[in-house]
């Protein structure tokens, strides 16, 4: 389906895939089908930039650890390989700074799961709220603003949720967790490149729109 649309609309150039909660069930097989094909979507369109994803965080207990884990599939695999990465579950876990977590133990090994932040929890707009929507529209926008500009690559560090051996790892994956939005809202950078993103996106409609 996606190769189909790509062929029929020349003028894409990006692609996401949205997750809904398949995530919660996927084993880690399943997930890689995933990333195996959008590794092929990438070989076959060199011109479009594809932009991976991850689960929302809303599930809990068992379902919710093993979305956590094909999350940091999808996020390990994002980083060993350079790629774009929109994740979604880490921005589901924060609100004003503070992430939600709650705590799973398997085989003896107490885990710090996040999860959908209470913030977030109602139906005012399929399943969340208007306050989630607007997080992920800030989040959304600056991806956009970067891809446009042509900065296809960022350092961020992330902390393990494990709380029996804690630590950190660096990616070269442009990743849009909440941290990195949370600081570069406050950067005047930012501003800068959204208004230099936009009229570059705005030059392509016009360009586009003329032919």
């Amino acid at each position: 389906m996606t190769q189909n649309t790509l062929d029929n609309n020349p003028a894409i150039t990006v692609s996401l895939w949205s997750w809904c909660t398949q995530l919660n069930y996927y084993t880690e097989e399943q997930t890689q089908e995933y990333l195996d094909a959008m590794a092929f979507l990438e070989s076959r369109n060199p011109n479009v930039t594809f932009v991976y994803m991850t689960g929302n965080a809303q599930a809990t207990g068992e379902d919710g650890y093993n979305r956590w884990l094909r999350n940091e599939q999808i996020r390990q695999y994002c980083r060993d390989n350079n790629k774009i990465l929109f994740d979604f579950a880490d921005l589901d876990s924060w609100s004003n700074g503070e992430q939600a977590t709650y705590e799973y133990t398997v085989g003896g090994t107490t885990y710090n799961i996040p999860v959908e932040h209470e913030d977030f929890h109602g139906s005012e707009a399929g399943h969340t709220t208007y306050t989630s929507c607007e997080q992920k529209a800030r989040a959304f926008w600056w991806l956009a603003v970067m891809i446009a500009s042509g900065v296809t690559s960022q350092t961020t560090t992330q902390s393990s949720t494990t709380t029996s051996s804690p630590s950190s790892s660096t990616s070269t994956t442009m990743s849009t967790t909440y941290a990195d939005i949370a600081q570069l809202l406050s950067s005047p950078t930012f501003f800068t490149l959204l208004l230099v993103g936009g009229i570059v996106v705005a030059a392509i409609v016009i360009t586009r729109r003329g032919r």
